[in-house]
This record gives structure tokens, sequence and C-alpha cells, in this order.
């Protein structure tokens, strides 16, 4: 019992890291072109200071403290990152994949950097040799990027720089930094600041035409017109994002309970297939029960904590992992049923589950409400059931 209860807790903690987003981009990476080597000054009264190795970016200029001088910690290799909140600072030798909540970059990327976040910042301090993809609600440009490929309000500082094309869309879109060659911008509401400059065109699509400051363009700037003013591309975008966010957040369940428990993984696909019945009663009692414990709980005042603490865990098995688990049950018995479905662990028919489910909880008239009810029962009942019933016991 209490490996079980191990397993259930290793499982639910790495999962309280999953986030929503994924970007899709190209796997072409660009070499760093230099590499920043900065010692710290440990003497104050030291009249030697370690200059910045040969071919240093921007202008070459290497500023050193009265004190002290942050060195940045090189990391050779792809960095792959998952949390709420997320601080880039490091010297990337490869490609960055960020994926969270707030994600702030004062480092630099020698290749791609793909980000799915709520907002990104990058400083003035970052640069990005390769493309950067991002997908998120603001995003905040003060640095270097090479390529800019952008989902989301955008805003490009006077500090922050386009070393080449940006292909940006989303609700508010402003740019105030440099472009070196072509922009092409789709949003309602698009602003070119004073201190603004492209180099090449600047092509964008809005609810209204803009003034551009004099000068803020060298190449030609193109109006297009949207043909539909009103929100159906948002609309369907928004449909877009969140489908992709559900598929990401299942198949990173997916994953870890793969590569984690995969004898948990074969007892979902045995008790969707004929313990069903149990695990939805199972699972109206785990819905239900523990709001009548933790509240007499409180009464006692000295257990408020574990009233809490049941509270916390039963809003995390509901809100993250029941329609996961619900999904990836379905789709394990799918899997075993039809033959092209159930390759790579049974994983094109997680995709398909998820789609199908997915598309179910989009029809309105309750019709939504009562799949997503479903979908917490029966995953607090298959996740119960898989953890406490013996495999054999299931088989008979």
């Amino acid at each position: 019992m209490f490996k079980k209860l191990q397993k259930i807790f290793v499982v639910t903690v790495i999962t309280l890291i999953i986030m929503i987003t994924v970007c899709f981009a190209s796997e072409d990476t660009a070499e760093i072109v230099s590499e920043e080597n900065v010692v710290t000054e440990e003497n104050s009264s030291a009249n030697e200071n370690e200059t910045s190795s040969e071919g240093e970016t921007s202008n070459g200029d290497t500023t050193v403290g009265t004190s002290e001088t942050t060195s940045q910690e090189l990391y050779e290799d792809d960095l792959y990152q998952f949390d709420d909140e997320i601080i880039l600072d490091k010297l990337v030798d490869g490609n960055a994949y960020l994926m969270g909540s707030k994600i702030s970059v004062s480092g630099k990327v020698g290749g791609d950097l793909f980000v799915f976040a709520d907002t990104l910042n990058l400083t003035s301090d970052s640069y990005i040799y390769g493309n950067l993809f991002v997908c998120a609600n603001t995003i905040t440009i003060d640095g270097i990027v090479c390529d800019l490929y952008s989902l989301g309000n955008l805003t490009i500082s006077d500090t922050g720089i386009v070393l080449r094309d940006m292909r940006a869309s989303g609700s508010n879109i402003t740019v105030n930094g440099s472009v070196g060659r072509n922009a092409h911008i789709t949003a309602s509401e698009v602003a070119v600041g004073e201190t603004a400059l492209v180099y090449g065109d600047f092509n964008y699509s809005s609810n209204d035409a803009i003034q551009i400051p004099s000068g803020s363009v060298e190449g030609s700037i193109n109006y297009k017109e949207p043909v539909n003013t009103n929100s159906n591309s948002q609309n369907i975008l928004g449909y877009v994002i969140n489908f992709v966010y559900t598929l990401v957040y299942v198949l990173v369940v997916f994953a870890f309970i793969v590569l984690l428990a995969p004898n948990f993984n074969q007892k979902l696909k045995d008790i969707v297939a004929k313990k069903s019945i149990i695990s939805f009663v199972v699972g109206i009692i785990l819905l239900v029960l523990p709001i009548p414990v933790s509240a007499l709980l409180i009464l006692t005042i000295i257990g408020i904590p574990v009233a809490f603490a049941i509270l916390s865990i039963w809003l995390f098995l509901i809100l993250a992992l029941s329609f996961a688990i619900t999904t990836i049950a379905i789709a394990n018995l799918i899997g075993s049923k039809v033959a092209i479905l159930g390759k790579a662990h049974n994983l094109p028919a997680v995709i398909l589950t998820t789609l199908v489910l997915w598309a179910l909880l989009q029809i309105p008239f309750y019709v939504g409400i009562i799949v997503k009810l479903l979908t917490v029962i029966f995953g607090l009942g298959y996740l119960f059931v898989a953890a406490f019933v013996n495999r054999k016991k299931t088989e008979e």
C-alpha cells in the first residue's frame, strides 16, 4: 500500500509543473556567433581586468563593475525548462524550449528559442542568435532576436531589435525598436513609435490604417484591410490555442505515466474495459466526500492544515489530472482494439481521444458541462481504482 501511495505522490508532484503551450517551428539552428567570458573581480584594488573573448557580440565593449562582474553560466546542450516562473540567464549553446506562466530571458541562446507562456520578457541583455517562436498573452522584447515569429500582444521597445524579419499576430502590437528587414503584422491595433526603424517593407493588417512617423520605414508601407472585422478569426484562433494547450497537457501527463508507471498505464486499460461502473461510483464518492470531511476538520481547529491539504489535493486531481487520466484510459482501450492507433504506446489514440473529448467540451446547452463532469468523475475513479486494485484482480 505504501509503495502505491508513494507512486501516486511522485506522479502528482511531477505533474504540478504541467503548463499549456506548444509552438511549432523549424529545427534550423544558428551557431553561436561569439562567446562571452566575464570573470568576477574579487579584489577592488586589483588593476587587471580580464576582457571578453574574441568575437564578442554587439559593439564588443565589456563593462566591468567597480567591485564585481557577474559571469554567465554556459549550458552546452539544448535546454528544456517547464515551470510556473522561469528566469533564463544562461548562455545556451543550442536551442531552448521554455513553457511556463511568467518567463524572463536575460541570457543568450545560440540556437532557436521556443516559448509558450502567459508573459514573456526579453530584457535588454538578452540575445537570441536564432529564431524566436513565441505564443503568449503578453510579449515584451527589449533585447535582440534574429527572426521573430509571435502570437500574442507584442511590444518591441526602443532597445528591442529584430535583426531580420518579423511575423507577428495578436490583438495589440507596438513597434518602437528596429527591424532589419521586413515586418509582417496582423492585429486589431497596430502602433509604430517615433523611435521605430524598419529597414525593409512594413506590411500590416488592422482594423484601421495608422499614421506611421516619417522616416520610420525605409521600404514600402502596405496596409491590408481585414476581410472580416468581427471577431470570428480571433474566436477560431482562441479555439486552436485552447486545443493545443489541452493536447500538450495530456501528452505531458501521458509521457510521465508511460515512463514512470508503465504498469499503471496497463491497469488503466484493463479498468476502463472491465470496471468502469465501479470507477464511476468511486469517482462520485471522491468528488463529493472531501468537502464534508474538510468542513468537519476545519471545525476542529487543529485539523485545519489537514483540511487544506485534502482540498488542495482534491482540486489538483479535479483540475489537473482527471481529464488527462480519462483521456488516456479511453485511448488505451481504443489502441488495443485498433492496431493503427495502438502504435507508440497508443500515442495516436491519445491524440484522437483528446480531440474528440475536447470537441465535446465545446458543445453548448449544458452538453459541455455534462462531458466535463463525466471526465472528472471517471478520471477520479480510474485513478483511485488503478492505484489501489491489484492488476490480477482487475483482469479477473
